[in-house]
């Protein structure tokens, strides 16, 4: 492929390689790893949640400056109804795959994490739906995968008051994931569309699916 189709095509992936969104999203994860862990002193009664909430708040608002920033500097993005539909019926699939994974998971007391498999390949699919799959994705999944069938006990989520060590290391893997995917999007984004200028006010795109 040469430089002018590849410029095309990242082009028309635009608005799955919006990299710099995932770095809250893993911060977030990484913030619940710990204050959901046995490291953290202040873990029971629910006092894990006043950190927990306020911290998905800040991500919630970084990720809507950041929508802001790519917006500006890249240009808004609207894609067609049938892509959008079908990144839903997607997103909605992954989510009862997880959840199902993870009651399988508990009641046949699995002693490895079947909730991180779940995600692992979820986030796999979608990646695989938006055409943006290259070497890194699948290295950082692969990685979540040998942490997730480390055989550390399962999420705990229905046994027990604290998440198990398997559950700790998986949802910490999951924020290393999504921050280096993320700032590895991001960048190739910007490598192939040029430096970040400031886009013309109300510009916007559509994406060829």
């Amino acid at each position: 492929m040469n430089e002018v189709d590849t410029r095309t095509t990242v082009a028309h992936r635009y608005p799955y390689l919006q990299g710099l969104l995932y770095v809250p999203i893993g911060l977030w994860l990484a913030v619940v790893a710990i204050v959901s862990s046995d490291w953290w002193p202040w873990n029971t009664g629910g006092r894990g949640l006043l950190v927990m909430v306020p911290a998905g708040v800040v991500a919630a608002l970084a990720c809507q400056v950041i929508t802001r920033y790519y917006q500006r500097h890249f240009g808004r993005v609207v894609l067609p109804r049938e892509r959008r539909v079908g990144q839903l019926l997607l997103t909605v699939a992954a989510m009862l795959a997880i959840v199902a994974a993870t009651i399988v998971g508990e009641l046949f007391r699995s002693p490895v994490n079947l909730y991180g498999v779940a995600v692992a390949l979820a986030q796999l699919t979608l990646w695989a739906y938006g055409g943006i799959i290259r070497p890194h994705h699948i290295l950082f999944t692969a990685g979540l995968l040998l942490l997730s069938m480390v055989p550390l006990g399962g999420t705990g989520l229905l046994t027990g008051d604290h998440a198990t060590t398997s559950m700790v290391v998986v949802l910490l893997g999951m924020g290393v994931v999504d921050v280096c995917v993320g700032l590895i999007d991001h960048a190739y984004l910007v490598r192939w569309l040029g430096p970040a200028r400031k886009a013309r006010t109300g510009e916007g795109r559509r994406a060829d699916s």
